[in-house]
């Protein structure tokens, strides 16, 4: 099982862009990418770290009788899943 993180950097605006920073093997570089580029882009983006497993599908749901569809990212504003390294660094001590 190997495990990866994406980081993701949206745009501060209705814009919509956004663009992969790096896919990692490990989590504190993924989170140090994402604190650099975030100072490189003066702020003007925020940062998102997923992870994945490295040739994983997803989990089949089998009580639902009709597939389920994807979700539909054009309809989310990106900074509702956004954080900042302080809320993130927040986080933790919960």
């Amino acid at each position: 099982m190997k495990e990866l993180f994406v980081v993701i950097g949206f745009k501060n605006t209705k814009s919509n862009h956004s663009y992969i920073v790096g896919v990692y093997d490990n989590k504190d570089t993924a989170i140090r990418a994402s604190e650099i580029e975030l100072k490189n882009r003066g702020g003007n983006y925020r940062f998102i770290t997923t992870r994945s497993v490295l040739n994983e599908l997803p989990e089949l749901i089998e009580e639902y009788e009709e597939p389920v569809q994807g979700i539909d990212f054009t309809q989310i504003n990106p900074m509702d899943l956004a954080f900042t390294v302080e809320e993130l660094e927040g986080l933790k001590k919960i």
